[in-house]
């Protein structure tokens, strides 16, 4: 068995205090409809790009978790939503339009849409790591104690590249 050094133990332990407040996060994931939360929401696609360019249509998959704006009825909840290309207004607006009960101005005033206004091919979490100043904006946007993400990671490879 490998002995672990010093940084690595460090590390092993930062990860038992990150399991030991998710178990936590997740055991009231119910009250957050309810009570103050901050989402952050990355809709990240990795397929291999020989395969992508094959599917029509493949830059409108980030915006499968618009349903999460649902989220914005508790008016106690803010939502950071991530994309490669800025989302259009119009589809922004018809999401909103379907919360039950709310203005749709105190909806959109609690809703940060950001871009990495990068149209490649590349995974979105991808894009969002090369560019620090786009990570400092959605650190700054949550508030750490009360947040929490939500990621549709989707990874594929062609069977071709498999051999």
């Amino acid at each position: 068995m490998a002995t672990l050094n010093i940084s690595e133990l460090e590390q092993v332990e930062k990860f038992r205090h990150l399991q030991l407040t998710l178990r936590d996060r997740w055991k009231t994931i119910e009250l957050f409809d309810n009570s103050e939360a901050d989402i952050l929401i990355i809709p990240s696609l990795s397929l291999d790009r020989r395969e992508l360019q094959k599917i029509e249509g493949c830059e409108h998959y980030e915006e499968r978790l618009l349903f999460s704006l649902i989220r914005l009825r508790n008016p106690r909840t803010r939502l950071v939503y991530v994309t490669s290309v800025p989302l259009h207004p119009s589809i922004i607006d018809y999401y909103l339009q379907l919360l039950p009960g709310i203005p749709f101005s105190h909806a959109r005033n609690r809703l940060l849409l950001l871009s990495t206004y990068d149209s490649s091919l590349k995974p979105l979490s991808q894009k969002i790591l090369e560019r620090p100043r786009l990570l400092e904006r959605i650190h700054q946007a949550l508030r750490l104690d009360k947040s929490f993400m939500i990621c549709l990671w989707v990874a594929f490879r062609s069977l071709a590249s498999w051999d």
